[in-house]
């Protein structure tokens, strides 16, 4: 038996969502929030669907960073701390990835204001055909979600080049 609870992975799942009555619960009748980009430390990225829902496998058992690209967010979006693993920091979340582990990564919009609803009913509107929105301008990005995070983060242009770090002159 290969994969699933066995697998040296792990995945997660979350949604984005605009929660109207506080509660810090995706209920019926609020919106999952399209098109927004998140971003996990190695620079992965996942988009939304036309519910406001994501997912990723294929994490390597450790914790991780899931950031939200503030960028793609309706305009006037005020996001909200939803459990203690945005360590006060609303656009982003620790995920402790264990084996064969499905982790749940929500983010909230608080605001629930008439300008946030406008906007996310419009990107619902386009269902399934729903893109991500930028700035203009912006590169886009590629990756390889099966490549691994260098052991030790690199410190300066020549640490690529395994040449010794050299100390600063004083």
């Amino acid at each position: 038996v290969t994969g699933g609870i066995f697998s040296d992975e792990a995945c997660l799942a979350g949604q984005i969502y605009v929660d109207c009555n506080g509660n810090s619960v995706k209920d019926r009748e609020e919106l999952g929030i399209p098109g927004v980009r998140l971003y996990l430390e190695n620079g992965t990225w996942i988009v939304s669907d036309e519910q406001g829902k994501y997912s990723h496998c294929g994490l390597r058992p450790r914790t991780h960073v899931l950031k939200v690209d503030e960028r793609t967010l309706p305009r006037k979006s005020r996001l909200v701390t939803s459990s203690a693993q945005n360590v006060g920091d609303a656009h982003s979340l620790f995920i402790d990835a264990k084996k064969g582990m499905l982790h749940r990564a929500d983010f909230i919009e608080g605001s629930c204001s008439a300008t946030v609803i406008e906007q996310v009913k419009a990107r619902q509107a386009q269902g399934a055909n729903v893109s991500v929105q930028t700035e203009p301008g912006q590169p886009a990005l590629s990756f390889d979600s099966k490549r691994g995070i260098p052991a030790r983060p690199r410190q300066q242009g020549t640490d690529g080049a395994d040449q010794p770090m050299a100390k600063t002159r004083h």
